[in-house]
């Protein structure tokens, strides 16, 4: 959503252009901004465009600061993080349109999946005795809230170490892809240790109040304990269906109250996991883990076992004796209840099992086989690429040639004298170039790395350099490790390689 002078929204329309972006259809919105997805018609990419109401720039150093929390939003590269693009803002005399071009990532968000399951919790709340539901019929099982929790645990265990906190985390922020993956969404708003201490002086809340540690009131520098309240307060409702605090007076609530222990809503939690949720919500950000990673590790901890609850009822008295004059009748009761009695056993056939399982195991072996062979074929690996003496890998199926260059790490520059250098020598021919970053997509959608084309990628060498400049100091490069392209200062050769192609 694009807004005027006044500050009024305006929607955008399927098809409308901006520079390379074309919008498809809204995707969502809060207060500050509005996500509609989009696509990159030079790229041919899907993208997520997060379009900022001007109130959130509205001088110029807002906006120099909005381009450097871009920069290190764009330098974040890890799986469980969504890569941040590009930053665009346009004015005219009618208006401005302030955009950031994020990675879209096509699943749902763990607040899709709550809205699912919250109807029913509220019910069974209201039915309950005491508000507490039964054990295993409140919120998600806990397994599988493990599973997302300990991959937004990595994701922001590595921005930490960045030095970038999210400050933000909630679960809208939080998507799932089709294959369970997570992704942490809008890392874009994310800066400096220093910049997040000038926007909370300026009284900027950078969270949402349901998910929002009290030391944020408090205008506390941020730090990775901010993000451990919100990432529990977020646990808290996935395991209860409830956010820690609700209703009026909300953020008095979050200062001076406790919520409720999660046991008192959920009692099928063990002692041991409720407690790892509870200190994530501790009022003293000391009291917390001090780490993403701590929490990451008690969340994999294996389950202690709950004590057994003590039986306070009455022991049942014994049987009477039976008293009987004939001892031989005696003796024969006896010896019948000393026989266990006949109970028929089902022969489970091991043998049989045995070797059904064998034959199981071949038929995946053989499955997997020609699963292999057939998607190869289908990739082009077997009749699309072919290898000459002189190194020159030719793809058929696009009539482009390439050649792998030196095996170490290379900045944008060192690249382009690279390809200049095997020009001047002529090598096989000459005439080869840098690729674009469409070509170097088209070799991951094809081949799924750049491994499979030459056996060097297969521990180094994951991102290459494009041809195409980004202003006066950067350059456009495709990350080959989870698929994207990206942009980075040409001094950088972290790992940076470089592929010269030609047309045949």
């Amino acid at each position: 959503m694009g807004t005027g002078k006044t500050g009024t929204p305006i929607a955008f329309l399927k098809g409308q252009r901006f520079g390379k972006y074309r919008i498809e259809k809204p995707l969502g919105g809060s207060g500050m901004s509005h996500v509609y997805l989009g696509y990159d018609e030079e790229l041919e990419i899907p993208v997520a465009m997060k379009f900022l109401m001007p109130a959130f720039i509205a001088d110029e150093s807002a906006v120099a600061s909005l381009k450097k929390q871009t920069r290190i939003a764009m330098g974040l590269n890890h799986p469980n993080i969504a890569a941040t693009y590009d930053l665009k803002i346009l004015r005219t005399k009618y208006d401005e349109r302030i955009f950031i071009v994020m990675e879209y990532v096509d699943g749902s968000s763990l607040a899709d999946i709550l809205k699912e399951i919250s109807t029913d919790i509220r019910k069974k709340l209201c039915l309950s005795e005491k508000n507490r539901i039964p054990a295993g019929q409140a919120g998600i099982p806990f397994e599988q809230v493990k599973t997302w929790a300990v991959q937004a645990c990595e994701g922001l265990a590595y921005a930490h170490k960045k030095g970038v906190y999210h400050l933000d985390i909630k679960p809208s922020n939080l998507m799932l892809k089709p294959d369970g993956e997570l992704k942490i969404l809008d890392f874009g708003s994310a800066m400096s240790l220093q910049e997040l201490r000038n926007k909370a002086a300026d009284g900027v809340i950078l969270t949402t109040a349901l998910y929002m540690p009290p030391e944020t009131l408090a205008k506390s520098p941020p730090a990775a304990s901010m993000d451990i309240y919100s990432l529990g307060a977020t646990l808290y409702e996935l395991l209860t269906g409830f956010p820690p605090f609700t209703g009026d007076d909300l953020l008095r609530k979050i200062i001076t109250e406790e919520p409720k222990h999660i046991r008192e809503i959920n009692p099928g939690i063990t002692a041991q996991i409720a407690e790892t949720v509870m200190q994530c919500l501790r009022k003293n950000p000391d009291m917390r883990f001090s780490k993403m990673e701590e929490l990451s590790r008690e969340l994999l901890r294996e389950p202690e076992p709950e004590p057994s609850p003590i039986d306070d009822s009455e022991p049942e008295p014994e049987p009477e004796p039976i008293v009987t004059k004939d001892e031989d009748e005696i003796k024969d009761k006896e010896s019948e209840i000393a026989k266990p009695p006949r109970i028929p056993v089902l022969k489970t056939g091991v043998k049989h099992t045995g070797r059904l399982k064998r034959i199981c195991f071949r038929c995946l072996i053989i499955i997997f086989i020609f699963g292999g062979l057939f998607l190869a074929y289908n990739r082009g690996w077997f009749n699309s690429i072919s290898r000459a003496s002189n190194g020159v890998i030719t793809d058929k199926s696009t009539g482009l040639e390439w050649f792998v260059g030196p095996d170490n790490n290379t900045t944008w520059h060192e690249a382009k004298d690279w390809v200049d250098k095997i020009n001047r020598e002529n090598f096989a021919g000459g005439n080869w170039r840098m690729p674009t970053p469409k070509e170097l997509r088209g070799i991951y959608q094809r081949f799924m790395g750049t491994r499979n084309m030459d056996p060097v990628f297969e521990t180094k060498g994951w991102w290459v350099w494009s041809e195409k400049e980004e202003g006066s100091s950067s350059a456009w490069g495709f990350n080959f490790n989870h698929g994207y392209v990206y942009w980075d200062d040409r001094s950088d050769s972290n790992s940076s390689r470089v592929f010269a192609v030609r047309s045949r």
